[in-house]
Formats: C-alpha cells, structure tokens, sequence
C-alpha cells in the first residue's frame, strides 16, 4: 500500500561497529544484551552480504538504510547499531549446501586423483568452493540432483547435505561470471 512506502527511515548504517564473532569485547557486550532481550538482527542471503546499499527491514521492525563503502561485506556477526540498550547485528541464514569428504583411502595416490577430479568438475562446473578442515563445501544453487550427479561415478569420496552458513572466504572462486 501506498503508506507502508512512505514510512521514515529509522536506521541509517554507514559503517560497521565491529563483529561479535570475532572482538572478545564486542561479544561480551552482546551476550549481555542479548540476557536483557535488547538484540535485533537483519537477515541476509550470503549473496547480499556484498551489497554496500541496501534498505531492510530488522527482526523487530526497524526500517534500516544500509550504505557502507564500496568493497565493504556484511559479515555473519557484524555490529551495525551499538546503543546503551541495544545491538543491531548481520545474521547470515543458512543455505543448503553439500558437503564432500575424501574417504580415509591408505594410497595418497589415490586421495590426490580423487581431489583433483573434483577440483576438475568443480571449475567447469563453475561452483563455488570453500575448504574447511577436511571437507569441501560447495553451496547449492540449483537442485540437489544436480550436485549428486556430477559426483556420482567417485568413489572413495563421502558427500552430505546439510544447512550451513557460510561464513568463511572462498578457498577457491575460479572465475565467476557476472550477470
């Protein structure tokens, strides 16, 4: 309706204050907040995390007008608003993902060809990749069946599904194509 477009900024973000996720002190001071109930968030795709305008609306309500510099990602965790009784911080939703472990196979010969036909498949394929650990997480844009197929002829190699926010740096982008 014509009224709920003509409602007043509340909120406007040109930097962001820190994150909870990674400033010891900063995260003390929302756990703290967050006893009082005085924590609101705003909910983001990962592929918005990158956007620096942005006009959203918080958990509770509050029409935010983000407008960071160029460059600048919205990290799962940030501190967008910081007052005596309240926190406004970037959660990231989690997104369907598949997960692929290399099987504890005894010839390295064999783990090598296997990470490398995956690390083959994965750049023609043009799927983002990011490594944790000893798995290899790719998030889902598409449907599953899609995923499972270019996979299916492997052997020694575990694949899962599961919801993860993906919080970290790409390990590998390849080249991404821009539409």
């Amino acid at each position: 309706s014509q009224l709920s477009r003509m409602v007043a900024l509340s909120l406007r973000i040109e930097e962001i204050r820190g994150n909870i996720n990674r400033d010891q002190e900063l995260k003390h001071v929302y756990q703290d907040l967050l006893s009082k109930g005085a924590v609101d968030r705003i909910l983001l795709q990962r592929r918005d995390a990158t956007r620096n305008r942005l006009r959203i609306s918080s958990e509770r309500g509050t029409d935010v007008m983000i407008d960071v510099p160029r460059g600048t990602t919205l990290r799962h965790g940030d501190v967008l608003y910081l007052g005596e009784n309240k926190i406004l911080i970037v959660e990231w939703q989690p997104e369907e993902t598949m997960i692929i472990t290399l099987s504890a196979a005894e010839d390295w010969k064999e783990r090598v060809e296997s990470a490398v036909r995956i690390g083959y498949i994965l750049g023609i394929k043009h799927f983002r990749l990011f490594a944790t650990g000893n798995e290899i997480v790719i998030p889902i844009e598409g449907s599953r069946e899609d995923f499972s197929k270019a996979f299916a002829s492997f052997a020694g190699i575990n694949i899962r599904f599961e919801k993860r926010i993906l919080d970290l740096e790409p390990e590998m982008i390849g080249h991404e194509h821009t539409h």
